[in-house]
């Protein structure tokens, strides 16, 4: 029986960079040698490393790729080498990821409503003049008639 332990750590970090963050944690549960392979390999580094999030806004975009620069500068400042360290900015990267979809959605049904809203304000201008008008036209018309 083989195991993943005897791969050298460069192996482990080309195969690890197929796999999603949820399946690099659980190879990291199966045994305390397979967690040590991970993390003296620099799989996390990696993953903090290729984490992107896809912003259609600009000033989103502008304040992801700021704050996204500032933690790898901090990270690489401080010389913090440690999978732990890597961990924890990858689930707050995950986090500001998932705040920016509800902010965007949050964004669009706000966009939809203004849209909504000049739309109706449009739809008024021209009906309630023509409605005015249709009304003092009958209202005229049936005086007239009595």
């Amino acid at each position: 029986m083989s195991s993943l332990s005897l791969v050298p750590p460069e192996i482990i970090r080309q195969i690890c960079g197929y796999l999603d963050i949820a399946d690099i944690l659980s190879l990291e549960l199966t045994d305390k040698q397979q967690r040590r392979l991970i993390g003296e390999s620099g799989v996390w580094l990696d993953v903090v490393l290729s984490w992107k999030v896809e912003v259609k806004c600009p000033k989103q975009r502008k304040v992801v790729e700021d704050i996204y620069s500032e933690v790898v500068n901090i990270l690489s400042k401080k010389d913090l080498r440690e999978p732990r360290y890597f961990k924890v900015v990858s689930g707050i990267l995950r986090q500001d990821k998932k705040l920016l979809s509800v902010f965007h959605y949050g964004l669009l049904m706000y966009e939809e409503k203004v849209e909504n809203t000049q739309a109706w304000m449009t739809y008024l201008s021209i009906v309630r003049p023509m409605v005015v008008q249709f009304i003092t036209e009958v209202g005229a018309g049936r005086k007239e008639m009595s």
